[in-house]
C-alpha cells in the first residue's frame, strides 16, 4: 500500500532544497506517517505522489513555490544530517566501513590470531579494503578522537558499526528533536556529545567521501 500523506497542522519547510533532498525527504517523513503536501496541490499531484513517491525534478519545481508550510520535517540543509535520509542497506553498510577503517590500524597487528581469523571469514573483501585504503582513508588524529573511550577492536560487525556510529555522532552534533525521535537507533550516540566545531568538519568530510563509495546512488544528496 502507498504511504499516504494525512491531513495534519502544517509547520515550516525550512530552506529551499534540491530535487534529490526534496525527494529523499519526502520518502522520510512518509515513512512516518508525518508528511502533508501543501494546500493547492492539485490532485492529480498528491495521486501521484502517494502512489509512486518518486519525486522528479520536474514536478520538485513545479512544487516548489507553493511549499511555504508543509508537515514533517524538511530541514535538512545541514549535510550531516542527510544520514537519516539514507535507506538502510547504505546506512549500515556505511557504518561498518567507517569502523573498520577506523579499527584497520589494531586489526592490522593481529592477522593470524583466532579472532582475526574469524573476522576474515565473516568480512572477506570488507577487511581487505579496511586494511588497504580505509587504513589511509583518515588522519591518525582523527583516528584517536573517535577512538576516544572505545576498547577494542570489536569482535563482530556490530561492533565496528557502533564505532561507525560515534564517528557519524561527531560529524552530526546537535540532532533535532524530530529527526532523534524517529532514528534513535542511527544517531543516540550524538545525545550531550561535544565535539570541537574544525574536527567535526574533517569527519564529515571523510564520511562524505566514503558515503560515495558505499553508495553512489545518494552522491546528489550529499553535494
Amino acid at each position: 500500500m502507498s504511504a499516504r500523506f494525512p491531513r495534519r497542522d502544517p509547520v515550516p519547510l525550512g530552506p529551499v532544497m534540491s530535487p534529490e533532498i526534496f525527494s529523499a525527504a519526502a520518502r522520510w517523513n512518509a515513512r512516518y506517517q508525518a508528511a502533508r503536501l501543501p494546500e493547492g496541490t492539485p490532485e492529480s499531484m498528491i495521486r501521484y505522489v502517494n502512489r509512486s513517491l518518486s519525486l522528479s525534478p520536474r514536478l520538485v519545481k513545479y512544487l516548489a513555490p507553493t511549499m511555504e508550510k508543509v508537515e514533517g520535517f524538511w530541514d535538512f540543509s545541514r549535510p550531516p544530517l542527510r544520514l537519516a535520509l539514507l535507506d538502510d542497506k547504505s546506512f549500515w553498510d556505511l557504518s561498518l566501513k567507517l569502523g573498520l577503517a577506523i579499527w584497520a590500524p589494531s586489526l592490522a597487528t593481529e592477522l593470524w590470531s583466532e579472532a582475526a581469523l574469524k573476522r576474515r571469514k565473516s568480512l572477506g573483501p570488507l577487511l581487505k579494503w579496511a586494511l588497504g585504503r580505509g587504513r589511509l582513508s583518515l588522519t591518525n588524529e582523527m583516528r584517536r578522537e573517535i577512538m576516544e573511550g572505545l576498547s577494542g577492536p570489536p569482535q563482530d560487525e556490530e561492533g565496528f558499526r557502533l564505532t561507525g556510529l560515534k564517528a557519524m555522532a561527531m560529524a552530526l552534533g546537535e540532532c533535532p528533536e524530530e529527526v532523534m525521535e524517529r532514528n534513535k537507533d542511527r544517531f543516540f550516540l550524538s545525545e550531550g556529545l561535544k565535539v570541537d566545531g574544525t574536527l567535526s568538519g574533517r569527519v564529515w568530510i571523510w564520511i562524505k567521501k566514503t558515503l560515495v563509495e558505499v553508495a553512489p546512488l545518494w552522491k546528489d544528496c550529499f553535494k
